[in-house]
């Protein structure tokens, strides 16, 4: 059925298959398919007298609810609802995967809450409070970090929860660990943990590397010893020269500090942590064995030496979240050029010349938000609209979310390039 359905495409995946070359090096652009698309992001609520109650409250606000965060695990892709605002009901939900569907998206299909609603509780400090980006591991488990604020671009923000990164197991959908973060490591009222990598060499050692886009600084999670705590660095920051985003002919001016993360794959044991402030257009890394060794201080953070960080080069325009691939290739989003783009971190350095078109589109990818990349080769990525959002000028009348796939024969940087698709 497949064959018929998409022959050239599958007949391609095949011979790529066999010589587990990456599609990027032997195609670009790629051809997409639009997996889903909304106009507003809705709920499948407990009945339609809950609905009715959560929009007369103002826990629902269908303007306000805003898709950002992307994982796919087996029949299921987890997307993650900002609560920048007061109007999303739950933070963290999923729709139905059927990894055979076809280019035609299915409209509007509604997000189920995950695990429950109980779970997406707003005041409730014990469940899920702003969940703005989840990874899952090798062994069936999704991080998710947990900022405790909600509504933090309100006037008033509610600060009540502490920040927390929760682990679940996608098998039984119960919470396995949790990790409260000390108010010395993340703040309380200024934090916005934004992007999470995760590194497991087995299911007991695990180190987690997040984002934190308003205190400019990276978090650093050992899981053997339930310990976190940070680095910093003035490339962390936003570069003031990078504060005005052109889409489309249109200019809008944002402050955000560091943003997108990416972890080197397994075959290079980890052992680099990349990043990018959402405000700035330079790739940075620095070595995971200088971020243990910063946790291995008595401080709750260390303040980095120019010699800890390398640039490693310049994209042509702001991105958002990026993501790593098993055979080492980055995918990250041209915010300026409504792209996605590539780069071989196996060649050490960035540059104009070596980073690759992988898709561009004006209207499927405007702020191309979070990736994902599944066991059978496919990424998956979230264009937001968030310019549009933050402005309050997205129209309703039109498709603003959507869940776009490409196929490129690889698993994601948690796998060795020699592990087989599944």
């Amino acid at each position: 059925m497949r064959l018929q359905r998409f022959p050239i495409r599958s007949l391609i995946a095949l011979v790529l298959a066999c010589s587990k070359i990456s599609w990027i090096s032997a195609q670009s652009p790629l051809p997409y398919d639009v997996v889903y698309s909304w106009k507003k992001i809705d709920f499948q609520f407990k009945s339609p007298e809950h609905k009715t109650e959560a929009i007369k409250s103002g826990e629902y606000i269908p303007e306000i609810a805003t898709a950002s965060g992307i994982k796919v695990s087996g029949d299921r892709i987890f997307i993650t609802v900002a609560r920048w605002r007061a109007g999303a009901p739950a933070s963290l939900a999923y729709v139905p995967y059927n990894r055979t569907m076809g280019p035609q998206p299915m409209k509007e299909p509604l997000l189920i809450p995950y695990p429950s609603w109980e779970f997406n509780e707003g005041g409730n400090c014990a469940v899920l409070q702003y969940a703005q980006s989840m990874e899952i591991d090798q062994f069936s488990r999704m991080w998710v970090i947990d900022a405790g604020r909600r509504n933090i671009f309100d006037k008033s923000p509610d600060n009540k929860c502490p920040p927390k990164l929760l682990l679940l197991d996608l098998k039984t959908d119960q919470v396995i660990h949790s990790h409260e973060f000390p108010a010395e490591v993340v703040g309380r009222t200024s934090n916005f943990l934004n992007d999470l990598v995760v590194g497991c060499t087995s299911e007991k050692n695990c180190m987690v590397y997040i984002s934190d886009s308003v205190d400019a600084k990276i978090i650093a999670f050992d899981f053997s010893t339930d310990k976190s705590w940070f680095v910093q660095h003035p490339s962390m920051k936003a570069d003031p020269d990078a504060l005005k985003f052109t889409i489309l002919g249109t200019n809008y001016t944002f402050d955000i500090a560091v943003n997108g993360i990416a972890l080197s794959n397994k075959d290079r044991n980890f052992d680099t942590v990349y990043y990018c402030s959402l405000s700035g257009v330079d790739v940075y890394s620095v070595a995971v064995a200088t971020i243990k060794q910063a946790g291995a201080s008595k401080q709750p953070g260390v303040q980095l030496k120019d010699s800890d960080v390398t640039h490693i080069g310049k994209k042509d325009s702001q991105s958002d979240g990026m993501t790593i691939d098993a055979n080492g290739i980055m995918y990250y989003g041209d915010i300026g050029h409504n792209a996605i783009k590539s780069w071989n971190t196996n060649e050490g350095k960035m540059t104009d010349a070596n980073q690759k078109i992988v898709a561009q589109n004006d209207n499927d990818l405007q702020w191309v938000d979070t990736f994902s990349i599944d066991t059978d080769g496919h990424m998956f990525v979230t264009p937001s609209r968030l310019h549009r959002h933050f402005t309050d000028t997205l129209d309703f009348s039109d498709t603003n979310f959507r869940v776009v796939r490409f196929f490129i024969n690889s698993e994601n940087y948690m796998y060795s390039k020699m592990d087989p698709l599944t």
